[in-house]
């Protein structure tokens, strides 16, 4: 689902209008560790198992035929939605008729993705794929959701909140997920052998909409401020990106609130 725009209500005889949840989900998404693609009908077989069993579902990323060395699995790279029989046995679905502002593939510019559970007259059946092995991305920055700061909608003081809930297998390789604004990243999770995490942060326009602050603070460990100079009197691209430094292992962003605090 998609957060619908509206005009928050302001405070009577002030600049400062009232706080709202900008966008809100509990869909997981995330990156699916090395996998072998059954058959050419979308069922596959995580080498790595997941926390739990997803049988309501989840968008797991997948490296395309080719890339990475592998050999099976969908042909383009991207964000598919997946439900699971087991912690490792799952199926991939197609999906038509999507009318809201996102495509799928995720892509990593200012077009929103918020994870949504397809309409069931939007599965469009079984992901047609190549039987074989499928590899991981490792080391790069993958894009699992994108929420849209909309243009003005901070004010020269305002503020952006962000909460998130993360997971991920336990092993010696880093996993990281972070969100970030321009390539620059806000605030982030590292974990090895720790199996979750939360990404609590705020970003701060410092009087002006073309700079801002944002205070860190992961696992309760303050770090220091990180100073950004992005233009909120245009959209801006809020990502949310999960890096791996092993193939075999897997991260999922379980959900995220992102709210607009607007002070002009």
């Amino acid at each position: 689902m998609t957060a619908v725009a509206f005009s928050p209500p302001v405070q009577p005889n002030s600049t400062v209008s009232m706080p709202y949840a900008l966008a809100q989900w509990g869909v997981p998404c995330g990156t699916a560790p090395n996998a072998d693609w059954n058959n050419g009908s979308g069922n596959f077989t995580l080498g790595t198992a997941l926390n739990e069993v997803y049988r309501r579902g989840l968008w797991l990323r997948f490296a395309g035929v080719g890339v990475n060395s592998s050999t099976g699995g969908p042909e383009s790279s991207g964000l598919y939605w997946c439900v699971m029989n087991s912690t490792t046995e799952g199926q991939a679905y197609a999906l038509s008729s999507i009318t809201i502002s996102t495509t799928v593939p995720v892509t990593t510019g200012a077009t929103a993705f918020t994870p949504f559970v397809p309409l069931a007259s939007q599965l469009n059946g079984l992901l047609p794929t190549t039987a074989g092995t499928h590899v991981q991305s490792t080391g790069t920055q993958i894009t699992v959701a994108n929420v849209t700061i909309p243009a003005n909608s901070m004010g020269a003081n305002g503020v952006f909140r962000v909460l998130a809930n993360a997971s991920n297998n336990n092993s010696a390789g880093t996993k990281t997920l972070r969100d970030s604004v321009g390539g620059v990243s806000l605030i982030n999770i590292n974990n090895t052998t720790a199996t979750g995490g939360v990404l609590a942060n705020q970003t701060r326009n410092r009087n002006i909409a073309t700079a801002q602050i944002s205070s860190v603070n992961s696992y309760g460990i303050n770090s220091s401020p990180v100073f950004t100079t992005f233009d909120t009197t245009s959209d801006v691209a809020l990502l949310w990106q999960i890096s791996i430094t092993t193939a075999t292992d897997w991260m999922i962003l379980q959900g995220a609130t992102v709210e607009i605090l607007p002070a002009s």
